[in-house]
C-alpha cells in the first residue's frame, strides 16, 4: 500500500519531506489527525519555508474547530505565498467561521 511505501522511505530517510507530507495527507484521508499533525509539523523542520506545511496543518485544525490554531498558520502561508489566492480564500473562510462561533 502507499502508506507502507511512506513508512519505508521515511526509515530510510526520516527527513524526506515528500513522504512526510505524502503520509501526512493519507493520515487525513484516515482522519488520524494526530498522525497526520506530526508528519506535517516534521516536513516543517525539514522545509520550513513550505507554505503547503502550514496549509495543511490549518486545515486539519481549521476541521478539528480549532481556529485559533489554524489562524496563524493560515498567516504564516500567506506570508510565504502572498500571491495565492487558495490560502487567501482559506483564511478569508476561516475567519468568518471563527467569527460565527464567537457570537
Amino acid at each position: 500500500s502507499a502508506l507502507n511505501d511512506f513508512n519505508r522511505a521515511l526509515q530510510i530517510n526520516p527527513h524526506h519531506y515528500d513522504a512526510l507530507m505524502q503520509r501526512g495527507n493519507l493520515w487525513v484521508q484516515k482522519r488520524e489527525y494526530d498522525k497526520a499533525l506530526k508528519d506535517f509539523y516534521t516536513a516543517l523542520i525539514v522545509k520550513r519555508e513550505s507554505p503547503q506545511a502550514y496549509i495543511n496543518l490549518a486545515g486539519i485544525y481549521r476541521n478539528l474547530g480549532e481556529f485559533d490554531k489554524a489562524l496563524p498558520l493560515y498567516q504564516e502561508a500567506l506570508q510565504l505565498d502572498p500571491g495565492n489566492p487558495e490560502i487567501q480564500m482559506n483564511y478569508e473562510k476561516l475567519l468568518k467561521e471563527s467569527n460565527l462561533k464567537h457570537k
